[in-house]
């Protein structure tokens, strides 16, 4: 292995995992119009200290060259958050613990009101039973594709649903590419349809809600559809519930949960689904037993009435394995996006699904070994921050942290090893 970057893997883990906490230390940057590929001067950047929500403890504005710097005796101990508001659009990036001296460059967009700005690949549609009542879950996957890249942005809601007859509404979340979900707070629009304001960003993004609807006899039958074409739907349901949904077929099943598959949903297109039976979801039964649900294979994330605590009901940021195993985001990734390289790690550790192994050492001297091993570290990186964020808005049990960082520490070691 390369020894600079050998010595760069081990002073990562130096940093990650000393007992002492990091001296305080400073942030700096640049931000740059990602519209233009010109520098943006005199822009907003705020400190976010993720603890009892979002707290301000930090802001200067750009200089001429587009040049930012912040200091603040908690950077490099704990998950920060800087933020760029430009043209009343906020962007974030992370500032990983460990990172006491960070250099962050931020992008901005010129937003954008045209609807073509984004398209729907992917609306995944759960089901889980919950006594007299139904819990149902949606999740868009979402792509902004613009050129010249835009961010998509509409002040009074750019991106709208609507909720069967009945339907109470829990919890809408929305994210960017940084993949870090924030929770919304909704506009009513009458008629069970709902919209938030969440800027979608160039490359991917993503909303999610649930909802509870009345599930009398263990059986019912839900009247759904989308305001936007999508490419392709997926229905997921435990093994013991039973459904007949127009249009879809069994594709099998993923982490014991039973899929359904539909392609090329058209706007306004009716999806009538007729569900019945009861039973817990996947990964809970090993609970009830003794087992550990988040450690052996098939495990299932934290449900949903755990995950969230009433304390997080209010809009701020939160790093949580999806609605619990209400949404299966591991069986999502899983599903389509498993065969990118470097993308199997981290989001079967970010879902709570149990990686099956960790990144197997790649020796510089291969084609592209070098680059592969870069991406495996930042994966780790990525998700040890995103389990630190999680810890800290306590939605994650101490122990199944405490296992999924034993994983991440030893996928370290491997690369480090190799």
């Amino acid at each position: 292995m390369n020894r600079c970057l050998r010595l760069g893997l081990v002073f990562f883990g130096a940093f990650l995992f000393a007992a002492a906490p990091a001296m305080a230390g400073t942030v700096k940057g640049v931000v740059t119009n990602g519209t233009t590929g010109k520098i943006a001067p005199d822009t907003p950047v705020i400190l976010l200290k993720l603890e009892n929500g979002m707290q301000q403890v930090a802001q200067t504005k750009t200089d001429a060259r587009g040049r930012f710097q912040l200091s603040y005796p908690e950077i490099g101990q704990q998950p920060m958050l800087l933020r760029a508001v430009f043209d009343g659009v906020f962007y974030h990036s992370p500032i990983p613990p460990g990172s006491a001296d960070a250099n962050i460059n931020i992008s901005v967009y010129d937003p954008t009101s045209d609807p073509t700005a984004f398209q729907v690949l992917h609306h995944i549609i759960a089901l889980e039973p919950r006594g007299a009542n139904l819990l149902v879950g949606e999740e868009y996957d979402l792509q902004n594709k613009t050129s010249p890249p835009k961010t998509f942005y509409r002040a009074k809601g750019n991106f709208s649903f609507v909720l069967p007859a009945g339907a109470n509404l829990g919890q809408v979340e929305a994210w960017d590419s940084s993949g870090m979900p924030v929770v919304q707070g909704t506009i009513d629009k009458g008629g069970n349809r709902y919209a938030i304001d969440f800027p979608f960003l160039p490359g991917d993004n993503g909303v999610r809600f649930s909802y509870e609807v009345t599930y009398p006899g263990s059986q019912t039958t839900l009247q759904l559809s989308s305001l936007y074409s999508s490419g392709a739907a997926m229905l997921l349901v435990p093994p013991a519930v039973t459904v007949s949904a127009n249009g879809f077929s069994q594709a099998g099943s993923e982490h014991g949960w039973t899929v359904y598959s539909r392609s090329k949903v058209g706007a306004g297109v009716p999806m009538t689904i007729s569900v019945s039976g009861s039973g817990p979801p996947p990964g809970q039964n090993a609970d009830a037993n003794g087992g550990d649900s988040s450690g052996g294979q098939g495990g299932a994330p934290t449900p949903v009435a755990q995950a969230l605590p009433p304390r997080l009901n209010s809009l701020k940021w939160i790093l949580i394995a999806g609605f619990g195993s209400l949404f299966l985001l591991g069986a999502a990734f899983l599903w389509w996006k498993s065969r990118q390289p470097g993308m199997a790690l981290a989001s079967a550790a970010i879902a709570g699904v149990p990686a099956s192994a960790p990144p197997a050492p790649v020796a510089p001297t291969q084609p592209g070994g070098e680059q592969q091993l870069r991406q495996s570290v930042d994966d780790i990186k990525e998700t040890l921050f995103r389990l630190e964020l999680r810890r800290q808005a306590g939605t994650i049990p101490e122990e199944e942290y405490q296992a999924q960082r034993q994983r991440m520490e030893k996928a370290l070691r491997e690369l480090v090893k190799g």
